[in-house]
């Protein structure tokens, strides 16, 4: 409990003195580099608690979706995609990575990529139905499907 106060705390006074994202993602978390290796759940975890607060102070457009994919962008698109869909699972950050991960998926729309692509990034097969409901990353691939086919409004 005490740790837990002491963090939120510190993601008080970072945001009190105005730092940057980036810089707390690179050097107050040292996630910068981390590449791949994102998945330090604890690290990572505190950091979008930090945007979420970060967000909820100085407004979603100071760190958009985007910024925060961008701040990202060491990190493999799959990677990027396990991660969004892991905090899912944490009740204080579900907004923020549900959020993240829309922008994601609509950015590979907009890219034209294919289901096919999707299903070789997210390391899935296309159609094994007997995985659906043991793979998160399924439900990742079956948004993308829905959005894909959403007919747009001109």
């Amino acid at each position: 409990m005490k740790k837990e106060y002491m963090l939120q705390l510190s993601n008080k006074l970072l945001i009190f003195i105005r730092e940057k994202p980036e810089k707390v993602f690179n050097i107050r978390f040292g996630l910068g580099k981390a590449g791949d290796n994102i998945d330090e759940q604890r690290k990572i975890i505190q950091w979008f608690r930090y945007a979420r607060d970060y967000r909820a102070k100085l407004g979603d457009d100071r760190l958009s979706e985007e910024k925060i994919y961008d701040i990202l962008a060491k990190t493999s698109e799959a990677k990027r995609s396990i991660l969004f869909q892991s905090l899912k699972d944490i009740p204080d950050v579900k907004d923020l990575a549900t959020a993240t991960q829309k922008y994601q998926i609509q950015l590979w729309v907009n890219q034209n990529r294919e289901a096919s692509w999707v299903a070789k990034t997210l390391e899935i097969a296309l159609r094994k139905r007997v995985e659906r409901d043991t793979k998160p990353m399924y439900s990742i691939l079956e948004e993308f499907i829905k959005l894909k086919n959403t007919p747009t409004v001109s």
